[in-house]
């Protein structure tokens, strides 16, 4: 017994055991060992519980403060613009604020380039045309074909511009506000078929809704296609997406 106790490590010094109470008492002396051990298990738990918690801490506000360095995807400016008033203007659905050259018959004087891209959908692609700005600069439009869903039929741009029957991207869109000579107007000026532009904060164009009127508040509301969504009457521009499929994201800070 005197032996086995010294191999297990018995810290205590004491005489070989005679008597079955000896051996007892012996015995506990394991005790205050094992609730050592357990106290500094909990300990070391608990502290690196406690160090976790911590570092969660310090992740959640460091991780904002980088981010207000970076710019925001859902930060974006609305600009709305109204363009020139013309007498006799060609009725055109097509081209509903008269920004394009037409022919004697009205219709828009639109020429084919030949070329076709691919749209990004199974089997579609986009046929390439040039119209020309009152002023006869080229804008290139893209005709989805064949045209399988009524949704993809056109882009936001194409839903404002061109009547729903193209797709425009946004640097076209840039050149036709400057070539046409749209004017900014205020908030508190818009009136329906003003034409609302979103950029982000490097001024880039995102989104193109057309304006409605006002609901009874006298918020704006505004006609918007979103990506392949169908045309929305009626929203609010907070609402009104952008040709990225967003939803209810855009912060209007205009």
């Amino acid at each position: 017994m005197f032996l086995t106790s010294a191999v297990l490590g018995t810290y205590a010094e004491f005489s070989p055991p005679k008597t079955d109470e000896a051996v007892q008492s012996v015995g506990l002396g394991w005790i205050p060992l094992i609730a050592n051990f357990w106290a500094m298990m909990k300990l070391r738990i608990m502290r690196n519980w406690i160090l976790s918690r911590v570092l969660v801490v310090l992740v959640c506000a460091i991780v904002p403060l980088a981010g207000e360095s970076a710019e925001s995807p859902d930060e974006y400016t609305l600009t709305y613009y109204r363009t020139q008033p013309r007498q006799g203007a060609p009725a055109n659905p097509i081209d509903p604020y008269d920004c394009f050259q037409k022919n004697s018959d009205g219709q828009l004087s639109i020429e084919s380039t030949g070329t076709y891209e691919c749209a990004g959908l199974p089997n579609q692609y986009f046929h390439l045309f040039i119209l020309k700005t009152r002023k006869g600069n080229p804008i290139l439009v893209q005709e989805l074909t064949p045209i399988r869903r009524l949704e993809y039929k056109c882009n936001c741009y194409g839903f404002v511009f061109l009547g729903g029957e193209y797709h425009l991207q946004a640097t076209q869109v840039e050149k036709i506000l400057l070539d046409d000579e749209w004017t900014i107007v205020p908030p508190q000026d818009v009136k329906p078929k003003d034409v609302g532009i979103f950029r982000d904060k490097s001024g880039t164009m995102i989104h193109a809704v057309i304006v409605e009127g006002r609901d009874p508040s006298g918020h704006i509301v505004v006609n918007s296609k979103s990506g392949y969504a169908l045309p929305e009457k009626g929203m609010n521009p907070e609402r009104a997406g952008t040709n990225q499929d967003h939803l209810a994201k855009i912060k209007v800070t205009s």
